[in-house]
């Protein structure tokens, strides 16, 4: 029950290979979430796209950042999925990806 104003969404939030594992990424999402509270923002929400355990794109060392969202307190809703689609790259045509729905209340 919060209206569209108190709702702030996250679009993309990456940390490049070469500084993944120094601590940037939790302490990015600390301080971003910071300035969403000071902007009197009430919940925050972004997806993530699920592309399972055996996508034929994943590397090897792909590590997900799951656990990093989860303790910065947001919360992943299997009850909620969303799809969007678009186009891959390698491939010539859209196909529908299933989104995961995380939220945090601030």
């Amino acid at each position: 029950p919060y209206t569209l104003d108190k709702i702030f969404y996250i679009g993309e939030v990456m940390v490049l290979p070469d500084h993944q594992g120094k601590g940037l990424g939790p302490r990015l999402i600390s301080e971003m979430l910071d300035q969403i509270r000071a902007k009197d923002y009430k919940l925050v929400c972004f997806y993530t796209v699920d592309r399972g355990q055996n996508h034929p794109a994943k590397p090897a060392n792909y590590k997900s950042p799951d656990r990093i969202w989860e303790r910065a307190g947001f919360t992943k809703d299997p009850s909620r999925i969303a799809y969007f689609s678009w186009k891959d790259i390698g491939d010539n045509i859209h196909s529908t990806k299933p989104m995961n729905v995380w939220t945090k209340v601030i």
